[in-house]
């Protein structure tokens, strides 16, 4: 339902015939300034350019009635900005102008899609919760993990977080905690989610603020498991090629979905669990490094669904169930109240089934 953020890299023309690399997150908004001084090039279509935009930013932005009145201004904008570029010679001038043109386009692609989620109701408690906590008509028989949504503390860097219904409902799916402790503590009284969002829209925010990415229903297809004999394959330009997770210092995650299908990817700054699932409910989600299709570790660890050990003795089932074959020597690691523990597959059935 949810498109992941992305990122552009924008080519900023500056003198000397040299070039920085700068990055336009849909949440940056277009800058209030002379454009012809910004540009370093004088044309007289500057003065009807500078004018759109003084009209753009004179429509209110915390409030979700001139939503629409935004989302067409910068259509404006963009329309213009097109025109020129397509008659513009010069190509450094191009540059600059397709810069613009590609901030009003992704600025007007996020508004819409908060547009969108405000008159389908979607920043509704009740939408989030039915959204996150359910099962779309799904039978299993196995007890269904929920994406945390809680309070937590983190005293070893100093951070709240866990409130990840946020993060899903959110178009370019934000680690928004700072920013939503701040809001929170100016309100008098408590006001709905899409008044955060709409707050943020007068915020001078970070274009470095953390995200996630969720992946398309191509590259989940990609990254699903499927097991023959044993082993574990992923299809790569239509060849079944056994997986092979196991770099040293490198972190794989698996999540299982509703209808037990195992997904398996590397980690990275903007792939976490939710990446694989939307924040919808699974049925697993932890670490696993594969050697030659056969697993070699599993970790009972994810910060969005904090499996339980009840969650990993059926983790360890739903595998078994699929012909993957568990050695009991394997290294198995997870979480209590006293922190982390790593032992055998073994000792871990043998101590809590």
């Amino acid at each position: 339902m949810y498109r992941f953020c992305r990122i552009f890299f924008i080519l900023i023309a500056i003198p000397f015939s040299s070039v920085v690399f700068a990055i336009a997150p849909p949440w940056i908004d277009l800058p209030e300034d002379d454009y012809s001084k910004l540009a370093l090039f004088e044309d007289e279509r500057f003065i009807a350019l500078n004018d759109l935009v003084v009209q753009y930013h004179s429509i209110p932005k915390t409030s979700e009635d001139h939503l629409k009145e935004r989302i067409q201004a910068l259509q404006k904008i963009s329309n213009f900005l097109s025109v020129w570029i397509h008659q513009e010679k010069f190509k450094h001038r191009r540059y600059f102008l397709s810069n613009i043109e590609r901030i009003a386009s992704n600025k007007r692609w996020y508004l819409n899609e908060i547009y969108v989620r405000y008159i389908n109701r979607q920043f509704e408690m009740d939408y989030l919760k039915s959204y996150h906590e359910g099962l779309g008509g799904m039978k299993t028989e196995y007890e269904p993990i929920y994406l945390a949504h809680r309070r937590l503390y983190d005293s070893n860097i100093g951070i709240y977080w866990g409130e990840f219904w946020y993060e899903t409902i959110d178009p370019c799916h934000r680690q928004l905690t700072p920013y939503y402790d701040l809001w929170r503590k100016q309100q008098r009284e408590p006001k709905p989610i899409l008044s955060f969002f709409m707050w943020l829209e007068d915020q001078n925010l970070s274009r470095d603020i953390s995200f996630i990415e969720f992946l398309d229903q191509e590259q989940l297809d990609q990254n699903t498991v499927f097991v023959n004999e044993g082993v574990l394959y992923l299809f790569s330009k239509g060849k079944a090629i056994p997986v092979d997770y196991c770099e040293e210092g490198k972190e794989y995650i698996f999540s299982i979905d509703l209808a037990e299908k195992l997904l398996l990817i590397p980690v990275s700054k903007t792939i976490h669990h939710s990446s694989l699932s939307h924040g919808k409910p699974v049925l697993g989600s932890g670490n696993m490094t594969v050697s030659h299709g056969k697993i070699t570790s599993i970790q009972l660890e994810s910060g969005h669904y904090l499996p339980t050990l009840q969650n990993g003795l059926q983790i360890l089932d739903i595998l078994k169930k699929m012909g993957i074959l568990l050695e009991p020597s394997t290294p198995f690691a997870y979480y209590d109240s006293l922190g982390k523990h790593e032992v055998t597959l073994g000792e871990f059935q043998c101590a809590f089934r």
